[in-house]
């Protein structure tokens, strides 16, 4: 019987779905401010929109649509990861 080798990793992380360029971005960005939000009794607030701005300014994103674009993503993915966590909590 051959033994599969430890170092290799298993076939569905060999197979797994790459995110496009764009959605990258936006990952990166929830990423990075999720460490921003207030955290309650009841669990995890929403991201400020304030944390939001402060990481526009930072990394020059100025164009209002690009702005826009990415509030959008950011409170959905947002909003997601709000339900998931106060199902975890109940």
């Amino acid at each position: 019987m051959e033994q599969d080798n430890p170092a290799d990793p298993p076939p569905a992380l060999l197979n797994r779905p790459f995110p496009a360029e764009w959605e990258t971005s936006y990952w990166e960005a929830f990423n990075r401010l999720s460490s921003s939000r207030q955290w309650t009794m009841g669990g995890p607030a929403a991201i400020p929109m304030s944390e939001m701005l402060a990481y526009f300014n930072m990394y020059g994103i100025d164009d209002a649509t690009e702005r826009d674009e990415y509030l959008f993503v950011l409170q959905e993915l947002d909003a997601e990861y709000l339900d998931h966590a106060s199902k975890k909590v109940k």
